[in-house]
């Protein structure tokens, strides 16, 4: 159960962070000449459920990079806070991540995504060998758990399903304005369609788990806030389902990053 649980949930995280998190930005672009000839407009204030994704994924794509801060609370009690920077781009291949996630009395998890590789850094008491507490996660095994569920992370990330994936947005509220972290933002509501997600990211099973056992633990729909400021770029993203709540600051857009791959000498592999 507490695995089916926690598949369920990375995916719903998926959905939410993979389609405001990467895409191509062809076809986002406007007429521009008419756009020059007026005064300039808030687009971050002005969303629909028609151009919800497609605005705030060609505002990412033109900035390519930001430092994310954000805190996961769960049903029982724990909190894990994540820490890191993240580029965007128009491939699987061009997207990279630099991630701490920490949990009180529990250690750490360093994670690193790059060329399409995710490396993962293990607390001391889960790691197989000192000299490697690093290991390489094979998206293309099928039978490797941890494997199968961050190969539907990667997916919702590719730019191809991006435009599928809008077509599950049920419903989108503009709740105001407010300022957030000393931002002036809009603050938004999307309701997502859980099973037309897991159908379009091809996720019929994960780690063993049918997509019909998965949504059983899973509600109809995904409720989250986000909150953009006036170019459509995200300040804040807050899902919560089932006990457990995610919360995800964004700042320093387009500010560059560096990800590079640890020593191979301190890879091993993943115990299982």
């Amino acid at each position: 159960m507490r695995v089916r649980r926690f598949a369920a949930a990375t995916l719903a995280a998926a959905l939410m962070l993979g389609m405001a998190g990467c895409a191509d930005d062809e076809g986002t672009t406007s007429d521009s000449k008419d756009a020059e000839a007026t005064a300039p407009v808030a687009i971050g204030a002005n969303l629909t459920v028609g151009n919800f994704g497609d605005q705030v994924a060609a505002a990412q794509m033109d900035s390519q990079s930001a430092h994310i801060e954000g805190t996961t609370s769960l049903g029982n009690g724990q909190v894990l806070t994540l820490s890191g920077d993240v580029q965007v781009g128009a491939s699987l291949d061009e997207f990279k991540l630099a991630m701490v996630a920490e949990m009180a009395d529990q250690g750490s998890i360093e994670l690193r995504l790059i060329a399409g590789t995710v490396y993962v850094k293990l607390p001391e008491m889960l790691s197989s060998s000192a000299a490697k507490p690093w290991v390489m996660v094979d998206l293309s095994d099928p039978d490797n758990p941890i494997g199968a569920i961050f190969n539907q992370l990667m997916s919702s990330l590719d730019p191809s399903k991006l435009e599928q994936l809008y077509t599950a947005v049920e419903d989108l509220e503009n709740l105001g304005q407010e300022d957030v972290n000393g931002v002036s933002t809009t603050h938004y509501r999307v309701n997502v369609d859980t099973a037309k997600v897991l159908e379009i990211l091809g996720s019929s099973e994960v780690a063993g788990i049918h997509m019909d056992e998965m949504l059983q633990d899973m509600p109809k729909s995904v409720t989250s806030d986000v909150w953009v400021d006036d170019d459509a770029l995200l300040v804040r993203t807050a899902t919560g389902f089932d006990g457990n709540m995610m919360e995800m600051n964004y700042s320093q857009w387009g500010e560059p990053i560096t990800v590079t791959a640890p020593p191979a000498r301190q890879v091993g592999k993943l115990p299982l």
